[in-house]
């Protein structure tokens, strides 16, 4: 029992260590223990024991074929961006080193040749939590997703949200990981030829008015949303967290370049939960030459973004209406091209 819960700390020499633990018990017992103990009756069950001890040895040090795994690669935010942009499900496994239920799905679960077959199909990241430091990539993943131990196994749908019935916590046989909740996540639907995910069906399906907000400028003051009427607004959310929305500062700062003398306002909304303490540094180092203000779960939710998805665009119309919207990178031509088409309105 001591060495079972000393097996994240021996890693590789973990077999080794069984196998002389059991040989060495296997002599013992036999050739010492046995022949000193009394009645001789009980050296007998001794013996049995230390024959069992040897069986068990030489087995362990047989060459055992092993099965391949899923092919995981380290889980990142630009990772799982990069996923629901192409439209595949991803499945997150978060683990920590001293985890064994961790190491028993690795070698048992994962190994499993359907599991891996179907795994194909979905982009399959690794979440390590042995250490999740604050402000680290592990610790904003570990409070956005909830995760409260490991392992926990998470499943996202090809549109980035995450499948909260099918989330896994502790170990699961393979048939059951694989009906359970492998077969329950849709594969991606088909996109036109040259479109991804993201630019497939930008259009709201109805305009609906855009919220009557009060935006905290990022320099202190207040923007009211309701007092941009009559121009075309684009609005960013975005956080210093999210990678992809790095790419796409340049970006918004050309299109306020060249649109704004026609009419067209480009705001950038951060949700970093830290507010102004975390986002000045950010924009100094990044200098953004666009509107800055601050928003939070509540700003989220009053435009319908989910902050698990960012970065996520919309553009409002002169009447102030949502009329596109836009979850992830998105190409500069899409936006010039709606963002003209309401200018002409």
């Amino acid at each position: 029992m001591a060495l079972y819960f000393l097996m994240p700390l021996m890693g590789a020499a973990t077999n080794y260590v069984f196998v002389g633990f059991f040989a060495m018990s296997a002599l013992y017992l036999l050739f010492w223990e046995a022949g000193r103990t009394k009645p001789r009756q009980f050296g007998w069950v001794l013996r049995a024991i230390g024959i069992g001890a040897g069986a068990i040895a030489i087995v362990m040090a047989l060459p055992k074929k092993i099965e391949a795994e899923i092919p995981w690669q380290p889980y990142s935010e630009q990772a799982v961006a990069e996923a629901r942009k192409a439209g595949r499900g991803v499945i997150i496994d978060t683990f920590a080193d001293w985890c064994i239920p961790c190491k028993e799905l690795d070698q048992s679960t994962f190994r499993n040749a359907e599991v891996r077959r179907e795994a194909e199909r979905f982009v399959n990241l690794k979440l390590d939590l042995t250490r999740s430091d604050a402000g680290t990539e592990p610790a904003r993943a570990k409070e956005r997703y909830g995760i409260r131990g490991v392992p926990t196994v998470i499943f996202l749908d090809p549109e980035g949200k995450e499948r909260s019935d099918l989330r896994l916590e502790g170990f699961e046989k393979p048939s059951a990981f694989l009906e359970k909740r492998m077969k329950q996540v849709a594969s991606p639907a088909a996109t036109a030829p040259g479109k991804n995910s993201a630019d497939a069906k930008p259009a709201e399906s109805t305009p609906t008015a855009a919220p009557s907000v009060n935006l905290s400028l990022l320099n202190g003051g207040e923007l009211k949303l309701d007092s941009l009427r009559g121009k075309v607004v684009l609005v960013d959310f975005w956080a210093t967290w999210c990678v992809p929305c790095l790419s796409e500062i340049p970006m918004f700062s050309e299109l306020k370049k060249n649109y704004q003398p026609r009419g067209v306002e480009v705001i950038a909304i951060a949700l970093d939960e830290e507010g102004a303490s975390k986002v000045k540094p950010f924009v100094k180092a990044h200098p953004m030459d666009y509107t800055q203000t601050l928003g939070d779960k509540n700003t989220a939710g009053m435009f319908n973004v989910d902050d698990s998805t960012l970065p996520v665009t919309i553009l409002i119309d002169k009447q102030g209406r949502v009329r596109f919207r836009h979850i992830g990178i998105t190409k500069k031509d899409v936006f010039e091209t709606e963002i003209n088409q309401l200018l002409n309105e």
